[in-house]
């Protein structure tokens, strides 16, 4: 949700661009930017904590993730003075936006339309080494981040039990 909605703000299609940004960043590093234990703490990131893109992100996902991650929506990617459109971004350089809109944009990889038959009965088998490397690299981190907040929050109980 956009740092704008929860501080019950006035707001605009600026929220939509925030949205594209945190889907953008669950799409490429297979987590959430804010991710947190409860709905609150994850809450109160979105307000406080500044956007940090992950290191391995390319430079332009990057520049591209810390523009449309704003926390000031009139700073946003899509809303800022020139109104530049997002596509324009240099993400999406390359792309052929007219033939996207017409359908005759082909994309990158095209399944089989049928599936092999998997011998170890998993689907992971059929993905991309480097997908599987980065999903591993994010199920390491998420759990390294589980794992600091529940030795976090056993200390913060021992504290209070104290």
């Amino acid at each position: 949700m956009a740092p704008e909605i929860l501080r019950e703000e006035e707001y605009n299609q600026s929220v939509d661009y925030w949205c594209l940004g945190i889907v953008s960043h669950e799409l490429v590093n297979l987590a959430s930017p804010f991710y947190r234990d409860t709905v609150n703490e994850i809450q109160d990131a979105i307000l406080d904590e500044e956007y940090q893109p992950d290191p391995d992100s390319s430079v332009k996902m990057k520049k591209f993730l810390l523009e449309i991650l704003q926390k000031d929506p009139s700073k946003r990617l899509g809303m800022i003075e020139e109104r530049r459109p997002i596509r324009q971004h240099e993400y999406f350089e390359g792309i052929d936006w007219r033939a996207a809109e017409e359908g005759r944009l082909r994309p990158p990889v095209v399944p089989d339309s049928e599936l092999p038959e998997l011998p170890d009965k998993s689907a992971t088998s059929l993905l991309s080494e480097e997908f599987a490397q980065r999903s591993k690299a994010a199920a390491v981190k998420l759990e390294e981040k589980i794992a600091c907040s529940k030795t976090d929050n056993k200390m913060a109980a021992r504290r209070f039990t104290i």
